[in-house]
């Protein structure tokens, strides 16, 4: 008998388990109205400033944040910068970000750390009351290089570690991400190509953890009104998931009225009726530091999520 009740306990524990992982991959992959594969958090966007429009990291973005969208992005002529963000999901779902990438002449060097948590799961070996709770934790880490071939056009890869953590079991990963960046000869036009996620995971439990292989397409262009002292940014773009019909248009643009005050908008199509599509934000420029924050309503259901981003200039 009492070797009945224990293996029934475990067996109720891992379906608990596995019923845990089914929800943090679904509730992600349905809030998005999109596939659910595993490791769903990974085709997020990171960084208010891209968040708010439109999620189109792949295009004028060249802050830390950029090594998520593109690994070619962030090289600069010269410089340094750290980017960290903050976002508030949904269902309790919150993720942070760490970016540092450092540009020297024709190559550019990258640091990024990616983590996803869910806290408050219930434990359940048998019907009736939690008998406590867990948190999970997704984690993924890249290694960017990225060489300017020739003027205006840069290549990058990126090599990655992920880890998924759920209760007393965990699944590794390893993957990489290619890009290309190009700026044209003509004044303000840039454009980004990246695929990202290319790799494999090790199964958690019997539930296969499939990564979010992603084709991300975008062009840029930046201007200015100088005599009412307006920059501006305009974007569209394209993310396909490769494995899958999943496919977003977006669109973004960005006011900066006297290089400090940023005002952010964007909308991405094919999140069926749980995300509305629309996001916004703001952002302020002091000095080398640059404070943005994103908005992105839900359905009711799922309420709203927020960013917030500090990027430093060095």
């Amino acid at each position: 008998m009492c070797y009945r009740l224990s293996f029934y306990s475990k067996l109720l524990a891992r379906a608990s388990l596995v019923a845990a992982l089914f929800f943090i991959s679904v509730v992600s992959a349905h809030a998005q109205g999109s596939s659910a594969t595993g490791m769903s958090y990974l085709k997020l966007g990171v960084g208010a400033r891209a968040i708010a429009m439109g999620d189109i990291g792949v295009v004028l973005i060249d802050d830390g944040t950029s090594l998520h969208f593109n690994p070619a992005s962030f090289l600069r002529e010269e410089g340094a910068s750290i980017s960290l963000m903050s976002n508030s999901w949904i269902q309790d779902v919150n993720t942070e970000y760490f970016g540092i990438t450092r540009s020297l002449d024709d190559w550019g060097f990258g640091l990024s750390l990616y983590h996803l948590s869910v806290k408050g799961i219930e434990i359940r070996t048998r019907p009736g009351p939690p008998e406590g709770t867990f948190d999970s934790q997704d984690f993924a880490a890249g290694l960017s290089v990225a060489h300017r071939l020739w003027q205006g056009f840069t290549l990058g890869v990126t090599g990655k570690f992920y880890y998924q953590n759920i209760y007393q079991d965990d699944a590794v990963g390893y993957g990489a991400d290619v890009g290309v960046s190009y700026t044209p000869d003509i004044a303000g036009f840039s454009a980004g190509l990246a695929l990202l996620n290319l790799g494999s995971m090790n199964p958690l439990v019997v539930y296969p953890t499939e990564l979010p292989g992603l084709a991300r397409v975008g062009v840029g262009y930046v201007g200015a009104l100088t005599d009412a002292d307006v920059d501006f940014a305009l974007s569209t773009g394209i993310t396909k998931l490769l494995d899958g019909d999943e496919v977003h248009l977006q669109v973004g643009g960005e006011i900066t009225y006297i290089g400090l005050i940023s005002v952010r908008g964007g909308y991405q199509t094919g999140y069926g009726e749980n995300r509305i599509g629309i996001s916004a934000g703001l952002g302020i420029t002091y000095s080398d530091l640059h404070f943005d924050y994103a908005f992105t309503p839900f359905q009711r259901e799922f309420g709203f999520a927020h960013a917030v981003s500090l990027a430093i200039d060095l």
